[in-house]
């Protein structure tokens, strides 16, 4: 879990003291710029709740449960005499992923161009997918894949983030104690689901006992994966992919070395269809060990020049979809 963003109805605006007294639990935020007469939003942090920053990962809903109990009491100690409602806005579901020591966030650009294919398959075409880079590196930090055009106006969003990225940003001053802290966080890819929330208003003290996490997880984590990792889009893909290599390596056959493939490659190509279509040539066990060896060398080179995966960009894509899978039910 990740925050949640509530509205909650007071008898009168809330005021910049009692705002300030909020606030000195450095897990509220309040909306100053969306204060209404007798309404405020607050942004709940469940990581700054446990630990110092976002960094800290929840995994136990009862951390949860807790943090929302506790942004009660701080509400009704302020206003002890109001009768208070609750509205929830949106929530952000957060899914981390360890990457091997040998990859970096920026290597895993193919995937974001494959995903953002399949995306707008199951979506449509009113989807909008944004990438964020460092134009200095050259380098993705940033990918959102959102249900509107304008991405600010979604519904459903899915984001991708260098997490050691972003936190040398925010952190730079601590991020060598931030990384002595948690050492993983280097290879960390954070995957957040946020989705706004349409319910009826509830009493302030049943938000203290209400499951999130129990409620929201699943359907947050299938969101993922039926219009992101869904396997039959996926092996559709493969199977464009092949169509394509079964016309460019029949022309190479028998004189192909790897070469001048970069002139036909995608971003979103995978290394799988294209030793597929190389099998499916029936070729003599030396002529094709021969021609996979080319194929792996020319793919190593074009990795290496532009910083991206080939080869190993579909075992890399499962194993993403596995966690997601992993998470689906961890919460219940």
């Amino acid at each position: 879990m990740d925050t949640v963003s509530v509205t909650v109805k007071f008898n009168k605006m809330l005021e910049l003291n009692e705002i300030e007294k909020i606030e000195s639990f450095k897990f509220i935020k309040v909306s100053r710029g969306k204060r209404e007469i007798d309404k405020s939003i607050f942004k709940i942090s469940y990581p700054k709740f446990i630990g110092e920053n976002n960094a800290t990962l929840i995994t136990d809903k009862e951390d949860v449960l807790r943090c929302n109990k506790r942004f009660v009491e701080i509400l009704k100690e302020i206003r002890p005499n109001d009768v208070m409602t609750l509205n929830i806005n949106r929530i952000d579901i957060p899914v981390t992923y360890i990457m091997p020591e040998d990859k970096s966030f920026a290597q895993y650009k193919s995937i974001f161009y494959l995903l953002a294919k399949i995306y707008e398959k199951r979506v449509g075409k009113v989807c909008g997918t944004k990438g964020i880079i460092d134009l200095k590196e050259n380098s993705f930090q940033t990918v959102v894949y959102a249900d509107a055009k304008n991405i600010n106006d979604y519904n459903s969003k899915v984001v991708f983030y260098d997490q050691y990225a972003r936190y040398k940003d925010t952190y730079a001053g601590e991020i060598e104690e931030l990384v002595k802290k948690h050492p993983d966080l280097n290879r960390r890819m954070r995957i957040e689901v946020s989705k706004k929330i349409n319910r009826k208003p509830m009493e302030l003290e049943r938000f203290s006992n209400f499951d999130l996490l129990g409620e929201y997880n699943e359907e947050f984590m299938r969101y993922i994966l039926d219009n992101l990792f869904d396997l039959s889009a996926i092996w559709n893909e493969l199977e464009e992919q092949k169509d394509k290599w079964r016309v460019w390596f029949n022309t190479k056959v028998p004189n192909f070395i790897g070469k001048m493939l970069w002139e036909v490659i995608k971003e979103e190509d995978m290394y799988e269809p294209m030793r597929s279509v190389i099998t499916e040539l029936k070729l003599e066990k030396k002529n094709f060990e021969a021609r996979i060896t080319s194929l792996r060398k020319e793919l190593n080179r074009i990795e290496t020049k532009d910083n991206r995966m080939v080869i190993d960009l579909y075992d890399e894509l499962l194993k993403i979809r596995a966690n997601v899978t992993l998470m689906l039910k961890y919460y219940k």
